[in-house]
């Protein structure tokens, strides 16, 4: 699958700052997850979620911001299908790491891989979104246990034991007789033939023992299932009831759908799965970044990235030459100057066609509907009158009589009056917007900016291309001219285009932009006129906004300090004038990054240019008082449908009692999770229609926020519903995640409810 370029770039979820880098490896994971989704449908194989994977989807609605893998569960008799159609059905260059198939693989799962090994050929890397690292999904295994104790007891010390033989035999970590005599113990009690083989063979052939004696247990002989190695076999966890794992729903994740155990909040492993606690301690993070390493010190050579580089900190003169500003003093002087020979019609042409240039001009920069290039152009316009009178009497031989050289001169200082109030005392401000989401991180400053009374702003959205290996740009003509999706911002934004506006012209007192990344983000760009560097020639003041959500994080945060070099030490960061945090603490990291990466002499600079700037935050984190009722957002999520099937419809019709009780407070609208109904109807078809005839019962629903995959992820929907909605009311879902994250008031509906 592809995935859209909205997808690959920089987000903040949960305070925490995913980017492109992350979205490549995100990308990936996501395609090589399409490939085991399509075989699986094609076979009648079922796989579901698990672990991290799991608790994102649900938490979440796609991975989990600070992780960088997908994992998926197979029950062992799924597997066991899957494994025979696998290599036949893998595409090309796919490859299964397990320990039949790699020598250092001994573990009781599998891994699905896109590649046989890192790739930077030029082709494959456009298909991959420039990621050569290699990206691959863990298959985990369900297998049933038995129901005496004692039973499961016995079975998994057989099963340990086998595996330490194995490891002992391929390590010789003991002497030849003791190897000899643990093959001789193996062949006797499972009868077969080893002591011609080779060490490697022999423990393949001893973990593949193992992993028989992990599926000798019968579903009817069961009540239970669990992932034996290592949980089951160290007594870690006693296994989940096994009807948990026989029905599956598909939940979105990312730009896509994920299936899951439709009791997927009684399997979860995490405890209090709803708190979110920002820490990894699994492989380092991200994975790719040991890859790179081990290449690098391979090569002896830096694969890439960006250095500090001084001569970005040093400030460009700005060019204001060209600016409307210098041609309008430019224009009125020459005006002036004309007016003195009022006797030469051609003098009276060109100062009547400059009139018309400026003002032409003047709507160009400041826009036709603007209040100030009417202004002047209604004074331009009424010059051009006065000089068209004159020249008219001049060229018929009468000559301009008195009055109209004094109404000329009038209407020029008039002119003069306008443009010295409309333009040429006012400031100008430029937003730079990363894209229509991002935008809402901006408006606080925007309407601060617009508020001032002395100060013209304009909003240019800026389209994001997808760049090759080599950094050219390789979106078609047709994708460049929409790229910067300027219909989607607000419309009392009045946005300009991009291909259109001229800096020059316009000569900004500030620019802020979104975008620190400038060429050197691994996948993305955007036009580089207007990459940092360059916008120093056209304003005296650049200012860095991080996107905005980005929560506060302290110095033994790794995973916050690592991702600042995709936002922070970028050369965009480096070359701003100023650099915007959202809190004292936020400035503070950014400053110790930034001396990190450029050294101490260079901290009292950075210092100076990291300011805190509290109106950096999301727009939807506003709740402002109307006085009407406050829009509720109502979930209710397809677990409860399985997992308080018997409570489910009548639990749902006490809801929505609440809600009409207090209908003249709430306004509701309801969503539900997933939000395909036909995915309800699948699942559960009698109970799903009894669903939909409760909703239909109540005429109190306000207007549904629907949610389409083709047009957007799930993560930037929820975005949107935070936004529009004051409340929410229901179940357990990512878009709760994100309420309580903003602040908003959430009532779970988790029957036994409880209001926060």
């Amino acid at each position: 699958m592809r995935h859209r370029l909205e997808y690959l770039k920089d987000e903040v979820r949960c305070g925490f700052y995913i980017p492109t880098a992350i979205k490549q490896a995100w990308a990936n994971y996501l395609d090589v997850l399409d490939v085991i989704d399509r075989i699986c449908t094609k076979h009648g194989i079922v796989y579901f979620a698990e672990w991290g994977s799991l608790l994102g989807a649900v938490r979440h609605g796609g991975v989990i911001p600070w992780d960088d893998d997908v994992d998926i569960c197979m029950k062992r008799e799924d597997y066991i299908k899957f494994r025979q159609v696998a290599d036949e059905e893998l595409p090309e260059g796919f490859t299964i790491h397990d320990y039949n198939s790699l020598d250092d693989h001994w573990m009781f799962l599998s891994r699905v891989v896109n590649s046989e090994r890192v790739n930077f050929d030029e082709d494959y890397l456009a298909e991959h979104y420039n990621f050569p690292w290699l990206v691959g999904i863990d298959i985990f295994l369900k297998d049933y246990l038995y129901k005496d104790r004692a039973e499961e007891r016995a079975r998994c010390k057989e099963v340990l034991r086998l595996i330490a033989m194995a490891d002992t035999i391929r390590e010789k970590k003991g002497t030849r007789e003791l190897i000899d005599r643990l093959i001789r113990d193996i062949e006797e009690k499972y009868s077969v033939k080893l002591a011609e083989k080779s060490p490697l063979q022999i423990s393949r052939e001893v973990y593949g023992l193992a992993e028989r004696q992990m599926a000798r247990v019968k579903r009817e002989d069961s009540d239970l299932m669990e992932q034996m190695f290592p949980w089951v076999l160290k007594d870690v966890v006693p296994g989940y009831p096994k009807e948990y794992f026989d029905h599956i729903v598909r939940l979105p994740f990312e730009d896509t759908t994920m299936p899951m155990p439709a009791y997927y909040t009684k399997t979860m492993r995490y405890g209090d799965y709803l708190a979110i606690h920002k820490k990894w301690d699994g492989h380092d993070y991200p994975f790719f970044e040991t890859s790179k390493r081990i290449m690098e010190e391979n090569a002896g050579e830096k694969l890439g990235g960006f250095s500090f580089d001084e001569a970005l900190m040093e400030r460009k003169r700005p060019e204001q030459e060209n600016s409307l500003k210098v041609i309008c003093e430019e224009c009125l002087g020459e005006i002036a100057k004309m007016s003195e020979e009022l006797g030469d019609a051609e003098k009276l042409a060109a100062m009547q066609q400059m009139a018309i240039d400026l003002g032409t001009l003047i709507e160009q920069v400041l826009g036709e509907k603007s209040d100030r290039a009417k202004a002047c152009v209604a004074v331009l316009q009424e010059l051009c009158e006065k000089i068209f009178g004159i020249y008219t009497a001049i060229t018929e031989g009468v000559g301009g009589d008195i009055q109209q050289v004094g109404e000329l001169e009038s209407v020029i200082r008039a002119l003069e009056k306008t443009i010295e109030e409309n333009i040429l005392r006012r400031r100008t401000v430029v937003f730079l917007a990363n894209g229509p989401t991002e935008w809402d991180g901006l408006r606080n400053i925007y309407l601060r900016e617009k508020g001032r009374p002395d100060t013209d702003v304009f909003v240019v959205p800026m389209p994001v291309f997808a760049k090759d290996a080599y950094g050219q740009v390789v979106a078609s003509d047709e994708e460049i001219a929409k790229n910067a999706h300027i219909e989607e911002y607000p419309e009392e934004l009045e946005c300009r285009d991009w291909r259109e506006f001229e800096l020059g012209l316009v000569f900004a007192d500030v620019i802020y932009s979104q975008c620190s990344w400038d060429y050197n983000n691994p996948y993305l760009t955007w036009p580089p006129g207007f990459y940092t560097g360059n916008l120093q020639r056209f304003s005296p003041e650049i200012v860095y906004c991080p996107l905005a959500g980005i929560g506060d994080f302290g110095p033994e945060d790794e995973l916050d300090w690592y991702v600042m070099n995709h936002y922070i030490t970028m050369p965009g960061a480096i070359a701003a004038d100023k650099i915007y945090a959202r809190s004292e603490c936020l400035r503070q990291r950014f400053v110790e990054k930034l001396t990190d990466f450029s050294g101490e002499e260079f901290r009292e600079e950075w210092e100076r240019r990291v300011v805190v700037e509290p109106g950096l935050v999301r727009a939807t984190a506003e709740s402002e008082e109307t006085g009407g009722p406050k829009k509720m957002l109502v979930c209710i999520g397809i677990n409860e449908m399985f997992e308080h099937e018997k409570v489910f419809l009548e639990s749902v019709r006490n809801r929505f009692d609440i809600l009409g009780e207090n209908r003249e407070n709430i306004q509701p609208s309801i969503f539900l999770y997933p939000p395909d109904r036909s995915e309800w109807e699948r699942a559960n078809p009698e109970m799903a229609g009894k669903l939909w005839d409760l909703i239909e019962e109540r005429d109190y629903w306000g207007e549904p926020l629907e949610f389409d995959p083709r047009f957007c992820t799930f993560s930037s929907w929820i975005e949107r519903a935070v936004g529009e909605f004051d409340a929410y009311y229901g179940s357990s879902t990512p878009v709760m995640t994100a309420f309580r994250q903003e602040k908003k008031p959430v009532m779970l509906g988790d029957f036994g409810m409880k209001m926060e």
